[in-house]
């Protein structure tokens, strides 16, 4: 009886050491900037602040998401009250789908009222002869894709 309660204790008692271990330990890592490189006073007050703010720093810079970059260009679409077309601008994409040819995406379009880029990931279609669109489309523009605030878009790469 002696022995199982021994084996019990010693059981507990190191699963609840070993629940306090930590699995893994942070180690930042310095990211120096082009501008930081010459100033001593920078370098020499990153390491005088204690270990939990140069965390804090760090892992600040880290949480900062990277938007990929896409090209602009000029798309237009008609405008319903003029019957004039209007220019826009947006960002695109182009992939290749493997079988030799290209799909191309709406990746942003810019509202210049507040001056902001909305995101998009619509596909956008070839205007060939077959299109039903007026003939004014179909020999100016290549592109065209579907938008919810302006109606149809259309553009050249």
């Amino acid at each position: 009886m002696k022995k199982i309660f021994l084996a019990i204790a010693f059981a507990a008692l190191s699963a609840s050491a070993y629940s306090q271990v930590p699995l893994v330990s942070y180690t930042p890592v310095r990211v120096e900037d082009n501008n930081q490189q010459g100033s001593s006073y920078q370098q020499n007050n990153v390491y005088q602040q204690n270990s939990f703010q140069q965390h804090n720093v760090y892992q600040q810079r880290s949480t900062q998401p990277r938007k990929p970059s896409f090209p602009t260009t000029g798309a237009y679409y008609i405008d319903k009250q003029t019957n004039r077309f209007v220019r826009v601008k947006i960002r695109y994409s182009v992939v290749d789908n493997g079988y030799g040819q290209e799909t191309v995406y709406l990746k942003g379009l810019y509202f210049s009222s507040n001056q902001t880029w909305l995101d998009y990931n619509t596909v956008a279609t070839n205007i060939n002869t077959f299109t039903s669109a007026p003939a004014i489309i179909k020999e100016n523009f290549e592109w065209q894709v579907g938008n919810t605030y302006y109606g149809t878009l259309y553009f050249n790469l």
